[in-house]
This record gives structure tokens, C-alpha cells and sequence, in this order.
């Protein structure tokens, strides 16, 4: 079922986007990108920014030997010494301002 809901999506997409940005769990981020693989909508055209911060843990190698490669990139707040960063709530860093600034506007 749910890989029919994601085959769904991907044809109604068809090539109209090339930008996807995906805040999902890490089992349903791999389910689109494993459909959109097969789908054909992996390209050099396509770019995946995947929210999560656990994306280093999982293996993406399915994913490195795709013609044209694809861009999937994802972020991860950890320290060089395998230590924790706490860096506040999400109040507290909107409050000073941090966040990623796409013009005026943080999210």
C-alpha cells in the first residue's frame, strides 16, 4: 500500500519539480527515495534536502551508484569528539536569531 501511495505521488509530480524537501521518518524518507529511483526521477536535475538528524546512521549506498547522480543532502549537529551539542530549544534559538535564513525568513 504504501509504496503504491508514493508511485501516486511521483506521477502526479511527473517533472514539474526538481526541489523536494523531506521531513519524514528515516523508514518512509528511504521508501520515496527508493520510488522515486525507480520512477526514474534521480537525476543531476534532482535535489533531495532531507530533514533529519539521524540520516548518518542508515546506509545510502543504493544511492551512490546512480547515472547521473542525484543531489541528497542532509544536515547533522554533532561534535568532532562524538559529544552532544545542545545549542537550546527551538524558542531560545529563534529568539537570538539562529536558524537557516532563506532571505528574511527563518525556518
Amino acid at each position: 500500500m504504501k509504496q503504491y501511495v508514493y508511485m501516486k505521488l511521483w506521477k502526479e509530480i511527473k517533472t514539474s519539480e526538481h526541489n523536494f524537501i523531506l521531513s519524514l521518518r528515516f523508514d518512509r524518507i528511504m521508501d520515496i527515495l527508493r520510488e522515486g529511483k525507480r520512477m526514474q526521477r534521480m537525476s543531476e536535475y534532482d535535489n533531495f534536502f532531507i530533514i533529519t538528524m539521524d540520516l548518518h546512521m542508515y546506509d545510502l549506498n543504493e544511492f551512490q551508484h546512480i547515472e547521473p547522480l542525484p543531489n541528497i543532502t542532509a544536515l547533522s549537529v554533532v561534535s568532532a569528539q562524538g559529544q552532544e551539542i545542545n545549542l537550546g530549544t527551538e524558542d531560545e534559538l529563534f529568539a537570538r536569531g539562529v536558524g537557516i535564513g532563506i532571505g528574511n525568513d527563518f525556518y
